[in-house]
């Protein structure tokens, strides 16, 4: 165990169990009148830049699915709803059908990047050319017993990102287990104490880099 000085946990994520659509419109059954939302945003890429500005070493744990690693949500005006810009693996996205769900076991996560003081360690939503306005919402009625995505549009709005990182990391197997090049520890996962921080930011407006700051 490799113990760093303690620092003070940020905010923690709220979600609201809604899902959203390309309709311009946003609401749900309790929601009245529904709220106008505006047009679909295209976005030419945006990088999560996770700053560690103390003077203590931290780590970030690498989910294999990174809309774990960096949860999201946005309000469209009716309320929080998880989402993400990542296209979801592809057995947690919402089939056809009800019958047709899958309720997968999240992968466990195995790996540890460190960030050293004055470092970062940024994760980018790039589609490329053309821009695009597609993301995806958290369905959380269609697969009774898990969440699915549904694709849908960056619509305008407040949107948040949650960056958790650890104090410690553990190796599982045997010492040591890193840092390996760029400060990767494996097979290793977080230890010590956990702190998440969660910056909002609005579309259209969204910079190309936001910074996510352990303070």
């Amino acid at each position: 165990m490799h113990t760093q000085s303690a620092l003070v946990p940020a905010l923690l994520v709220a979600v609201w169990p809604g899902c959203g659509s390309g309709s311009g419109l946003q609401g749900d059954a309790t929601s009245e009148p529904d709220i106008e939302v505006g047009e679909p945003v295209a976005l030419n890429g945006v990088m999560f830049a996770t700053r560690n500005t103390t003077d203590a070493t931290v780590y970030a744990v690498m989910h294999p699915w990174v809309q774990d690693e960096l949860p999201m949500e946005r309000n469209l005006g009716a309320g929080w709803e998880p989402m993400t810009l990542w296209l979801p693996a592809e057995e947690i996205e919402c089939p056809g059908s009800p019958d047709e769900c899958v309720c997968p076991t999240p992968p466990v996560p195995w790996q540890v990047r460190q960030i050293l003081p004055g470092d970062e360690y940024s994760i980018g939503w790039a589609p490329g050319t053309p821009p695009s306005s597609r993301c995806y919402v958290y369905d959380t009625g269609f697969c009774s017993d898990c969440r699915c995505y549904r694709r849908a549009d960056i619509l305008p709005g407040t949107y948040a990102v949650t960056r958790c990182v650890n104090t410690d990391y553990e190796c599982t197997e045997s010492e040591p287990c890193g840092p390996e090049s760029v400060g990767y520890f494996r097979p290793a996962v977080g230890a010590g104490e956990e702190i998440c921080i969660r910056v909002e930011f609005e579309v259209p407006g969204v910079p190309s880099i936001v910074e996510i700051l352990v303070e």
